[in-house]
């Protein structure tokens, strides 16, 4: 489909919208809306109420959609919101599940430029697939969720997991609202891969304009803010065995990068080099150290296995590879494994 491959609504009229308990997955489209493409009617916006003072953008909402006990796995759209792309509205995802969708922009749900609001509660959204399989994506670093419209954006116990090594992941933008954590005991997790540490950007803007209040023409200050979370990777040959994460918005200060050990591969955050076996170094705050290991025995592990540091030579395993798999026996004169019904 161009737009919406499952979903493709676009109203100039108000309208109310449940979806609940369903299940969307591999639908592509050409544009945007992997799977939801919500173009909905413009909302009216608030007059701020005094000349002179700074005003936050705020609407009266014509169409409300509520999106619930649903989930959303290897959408794709080519250009903007792999799974959902919305435009105006008040939405609420709840109790849903994103998972592997991706989009040049916004891998899991995008919004434009308008007045949407989007309350997200009780959610997830993860990646556990490296990259798409369509190859008109033009965007390596797409966010989970890309927020650009005016109106407001909370989130209430939901997580963004970045599980896979990846040099830079941006979890979320906000660029034109503000990133709000609504209600008390709100675990709302932002979460990197091992060996990346979280970072944030935040700033606001404020943008002045003429109003009409009260037959009176006003200057009123438009405050606008730009929010995002990243995940970096460590950088110049360190590693770190911690993941960095955010909890409701405040970032773990506790992340550290150290030099890559004698025997270590810190290309991909850290792996054991051939020949060699990774144990635990220090505890706190937690490293490793490397052993060589008999010619034979320890490989570098197979890159679908990351972030495991060891690997083991033919069918070998254990700790510095010094058993063989289960069905498999000791060869004389050799460190290889061979079928036990061989022997």
């Amino acid at each position: 489909a161009s737009i919406g491959a499952a979903i493709l609504l676009i109203s100039y009229e108000p309208i109310h919208l449940t979806i609940n308990s369903s299940r969307f997955t591999e639908n592509h489209s050409v544009m945007g809306g992997g799977a939801i493409w919500l173009s909905l009617t413009e909302d009216t916006a608030k007059n701020p109420e005094k000349c002179d003072e700074d005003y936050w953008p705020s609407w009266y909402y014509k169409s409300h959609v509520i999106i619930e006990d649903t989930i959303f796995g290897k959408n794709i759209a080519a250009e903007v919101g792999g799974a959902v792309y919305i435009a105006n509205g008040n939405i609420t995802i709840s109790r849903s599940h994103f998972v592997d969708n991706f989009a040049s922009l916004g891998s899991h749900i995008s919004t434009v430029d308008g007045s949407t609001s989007l309350k997200i509660l009780n959610s997830r959204f993860s990646h556990t697939a490296k990259e798409s399989k369509c190859s008109t994506l033009n965007s390596k670093n797409p966010s989970f969720i890309n927020f650009e419209s005016g109106g407001p954006i909370v989130l209430y116990n939901t997580t963004l997991n970045a599980s896979l090594y990846r040099d830079k992941i941006t979890l979320i933008v906000v660029a034109k609202s503000n990133l709000t954590f609504f209600g008390k005991e709100n675990l709302t997790n932002f979460s990197c891969p091992l060996g990346s540490q979280m970072m944030n950007i935040t700033f606001t803007n404020d943008i002045t304009s003429q109003r009409n209040i009260s037959n009176r023409l006003c200057r009123v200050y438009i405050k606008t803010q730009y929010t995002r979370y990243d995940c970096l990777a460590c950088t110049g040959n360190t590693y770190s065995l911690l993941r960095g994460h955010a909890i409701e918005g405040e970032i773990d200060p506790g992340f550290q990068c150290f030099q890559c050990p004698f025997g270590a591969n810190c290309t991909q955050n850290i792996f054991a080099k051939p020949n060699f076996w990774g144990s635990q170094g220090q505890s706190i705050p937690p490293t490793l150290r490397f052993t060589m290991c008999p010619a034979g025995y320890c490989s570098p592990p197979q890159e679908a296995n990351l972030p495991e540091y060891n690997g083991c030579q033919g069918n070998r395993s254990g700790k510095l590879c010094g058993h063989c798999n289960e069905g498999y026996t000791e060869t004389l004169y050799s460190t290889k494994c061979k079928p036990s019904h061989q022997c």
